[in-house]
């Protein structure tokens, strides 16, 4: 956090004003504090909390401070914060048990013993009750009490017992999010504060608590378009596109202008293939989000696939103003533009050439991994008789396929157990073959609970389980490590639905 931030949030524990309370005032800077949370602008969510706080001065604001100070990485400001919410008077067991996160962060694990034995005395039967279970069977075990340890795994494990669902393992957003609910908890629009937080889970990528709150959303109300288009993102992120487009269809059906529905429509379309269907939704929906940078490569990309270039270029052209670091943006143009060298006066074709060639620079330094932007870019440089660029480039090539066939690796395992987990909860009797063919120990996260052996399984996943890797940073995520040979060093980083199995690992 900055040292503005830092400041900010000391202002904030002093005594609150006396204004009169505000209701609606406390709800609508603490959704919008939360919402920049999710943004990543953590100096300006603290100032919305200030503001939620002057209208009325709820403890649990002081713990959402604290966790967006623990998004920040500053502990001993996070612990502060909660221990005050804590001290003021909240027993919302949400707040007791990011007290204890935010002393295992510290490495105080017997604070967070404490709090975590508070939080279940309190609600042990809550929806967050498999999570404080969860880090409870951690630091037990972490502190060297192994039958205690057990038995709280056990218990998690027959609440929850898919160990590769994410919510055992919440990040201090979605924290901020479940703790925006009780805040809000006299709000009287229930279905609308339901939608919300779906969306905010949904753009801080945690796909399965999002996927949850639609499923929800969706169960009181059948035909609502928004819960439709977002279930068939849920859909899609699970493997099932066609699954998928059928329920974004229904959501075009309910709402047929709603550019969000049209755009999911044609987004899955171009996936399954079907590109000048494609085009047409993603036009409608370009026409009315013109500023959405995502929408307007995923339409140019769709013109492309369709054998609609001017479409493309305009559209890719489109996504690079909007967004100069649009790697995909930049590549499709570079592609474009070099088809276009060849027409023209000669000045015209130089600088259609030289337009070419800087886009394919630019997509090149924003996306090393990717060996067709490499080959793409060789080839052009062969056809401008560059021979020395072609060749390096090419050497390029090979080096970002190696990178990436480990990541299609990761990813392929990874869309398998995606479709799996979301197939657990409608599996009437055995989920055995569900999980065929997939690694022991991924069976044994996704299907702990159903088994007859639990016991047995349990007692061998329990050394798997480290606070390091699954409290205090965000499991889900997957960041891959590599270099270009002309030593340009990069990150690939991907976030998936569940864990991936290799997150509970053995030591």
């Amino acid at each position: 956090m900055s040292r503005r931030a830092v400041v900010t949030l000391l202002l904030l524990l002093l005594p609150a004003s006396p204004a009169p309370a505000a209701q609606g005032e406390l709800w609508a800077h603490t959704v919008r504090a939360v919402g920049l949370m999710v943004e990543g602008k953590l100096e300006a969510a603290i100032g919305e909390l200030a503001r939620a706080r002057a209208a009325r001065a709820v403890p649990e604001l002081d713990a959402l401070v604290g966790l967006a100070a623990l998004q920040g990485g500053e502990a001993k400001l996070a612990r502060r914060q909660l221990e005050g919410a804590i001290r003021r008077g909240s027993s919302e067991p949400l707040v007791l048990y990011w007290a204890a996160r935010a002393a295992l962060a510290q490495g105080n694990r017997g604070a967070a013993l404490k709090r975590l034995q508070q939080a279940l005395a309190i609600a042990s039967e809550s929806r967050e009750a498999p999570a404080i279970y969860l880090a409870y069977a951690v630091v037990l075990h972490e502190l060297g009490q192994p039958k205690a340890a057990l038995s709280a795994l056990r218990e998690a494990s027959r609440r929850r017992p898919n160990l590769l669902d994410p919510t055992l393992y919440p990040t201090p957003l979605e924290g901020a999010v479940g703790l925006m609910g009780r805040v809000l908890a006299a709000f009287p629009a229930k279905l609308q504060l339901l939608r919300t937080e779906g969306h905010l889970l949904w753009r801080n990528g945690r796909v399965v608590p999002s996927c949850d709150r639609f499923r929800e959303l969706l169960s009181q109300r059948p035909g609502d378009p928004d819960a439709l288009e977002m279930m068939a993102r849920c859909a899609t992120a699970m493997g099932r596109a066609s699954q998928g487009l059928t329920l974004a269809s229904r959501a075009v059906e309910k709402a047929p202008t709603s550019p969000q529905a049209l755009a999911t429509r044609g987004e899955i379309l171009l996936e399954l293939g079907q590109a000048s269907k494609a085009v047409k939704d993603l036009r409608k929906a370009a026409d009315a989000l013109p500023r959405d940078a995502r929408l307007l490569t995923r339409l140019a990309e769709a013109c492309t696939l369709a054998e609609q270039p001017s479409c493309a270029q305009k559209f890719f052209a489109y996504a690079l103003r909007r967004a100069p670091r649009n790697a995909a943006a930049a590549f499709g143009l570079a592609l474009h533009l070099q088809q276009g060298a060849d027409a023209g006066t000669p000045e015209d074709r130089a600088r259609a050439r030289k337009r070419a060639e800087e886009m394919f620079r630019k997509a090149l330094a924003l996306a090393p991994w990717r060996p067709r932007y490499w080959r793409a870019a060789a080839n052009f440089a062969h056809l401008i008789g560059d021979r020395q660029r072609a060749a390096r480039w090419s050497r390029e090539a090979k080096q970002a396929e190696r990178t990436q066939r480990r990541l299609e690796r990761v990813q392929h395992q990874m869309s398998r157990i995606n479709r799996v987990a979301s197939e657990l909860g409608s599996c009437k009797t055995s989920c055995a073959r569900l999980g065929a063919g997939l690694p022991k120990a991924a069976r044994q996260f996704l299907q702990l609970g159903r088994s007859a052996g639990v016991p047995n399984e349990v007692s061998e996943i329990l050394p798997c389980l480290r606070s390091r890797v699954l409290l205090l940073e965000d499991p889900t995520v997957y960041e891959l490590k590599a270099r270009t040979l002309a030593g340009q060093s990069y990150t690939v980083r991907s976030t998936f639905p569940y864990l991936p199995p290799w997150r509970l690992a053995p030591h």
